[in-house]
């Protein structure tokens, strides 16, 4: 499957409308997409994570997009990692001060063209350094995203599921090396 950039496919909407996360709230919502939520609602399956299965790590994300956010982070629950999404980089800020994330992921362009900016730079005053991905709908050279600390960068339109599933699954493995190679201090 495709990420696709519009927010307003209410196809892929209900696809993924499986995890229980909530956009009521989410004042970015396209009348569409809500009316797509609300009609999923009475034929939606509650979803439950099985018992006993560890958690890979925690993921943060932040998009304007619903239809995005729904799929990725259904993608991403169903290979353990527990996600938490927001729809601004104001609601992802504010998440990053109230709670440690192994991975943050990010759109360049939500409340203004550059909030994602303000996003990548919260996540990188963080004590317990999360790394940080970012989508944009824009051309943007990754080699500069790489000089601001972003670990990884994606196109919308341009990238499979599977494929950003793969670098957060690399990001995760390469942070769990890097803890295990670091000094125990012994008191």
């Amino acid at each position: 499957m495709t990420i696709s950039g519009s927010s307003r496919c209410a196809n892929a909407l209900r696809m993924c409308l499986c995890a229980e996360q909530r956009f009521d709230s989410c004042r970015y919502l396209h009348s569409e997409a809500r009316s797509a939520i609300v009609s999923d609602r009475r034929h939606r399956v509650p979803h439950s994570k099985p018992t006993g299965v560890r958690m890979k790590g925690r993921v943060l994300m932040a998009d304007d997009e619903p239809s995005l956010l729904k799929c990725l982070a259904t993608f991403l629950e169903g290979e353990n990692f527990e996600v938490r999404t927001v729809c601004s980089a104001a609601s992802a800020i504010a998440a990053l001060d109230s709670g440690e994330f192994d991975v943050v992921i990010t759109d360049m362009a939500m409340e203004t063209q550059t909030a994602g900016y303000d996003v990548v730079r919260a996540a990188q005053s963080q004590s317990y350094e999360p790394e940080v991905v970012v989508f944009t709908s824009f051309h943007i050279a990754a080699a500069e995203w790489r000089k601001r600390g972003v670990k990884k960068l994606f196109t919308k339109g341009d990238v499979e599921i599977s494929a950003v599933s793969n670098a957060i699954n690399r990001i995760f493995d390469e942070r769990i090396r890097r803890r295990a190679l670091l000094p125990t201090c012994i008191n």
